[in-house]
């Protein structure tokens, strides 16, 4: 089990540091796109690892979205030179639904014996 949840630990960890790292500290983004689809990326990947881990698909989604609005508010609000911004949870979610999109049609194209205990 632990195998399941330790991509998802990984990233939700990587995401706490990258949200949370002080502004000054950050490279400098010159395109607002690349921000945007970091913050997509992310969050598609934490849908993605959250479901590999057994996490059920709504409950993880409406954690992912609550997380989303939490750090930008916190953002917001720390002295951490960082700035909220709604856009940013807007990408969040096209990530949510995204990586759960994704993650739903490989569910279904790999047959449920398939993997690496496969034929043991």
């Amino acid at each position: 089990m632990l195998a399941r949840r330790l991509p998802f630990a990984t990233v939700a960890v990587f995401s706490l540091v990258s949200f949370f790292t002080p502004g000054p500290d950050l490279p400098d983004l010159t395109e607002n796109v690349w921000d945007k689809a970091g913050h997509a990326s992310i969050f598609a990947v934490l849908a993605i690892t959250g479901l590999i881990a057994l996490l059920p698909w709504r409950r993880l989604a409406g954690g992912l979205f609550g997380y989303a609005m939490v750090t930008e508010i916190l953002q917001a609000t720390l002295p951490i030179h960082r700035s909220g911004d709604w856009h940013d949870v807007a990408a969040d979610s096209i990530g949510i639904v995204a990586g759960l999109v994704i993650a739903g049609v490989v569910i279904r194209l790999v047959p449920s014996g398939a993997g690496p205990s496969a034929g043991r």
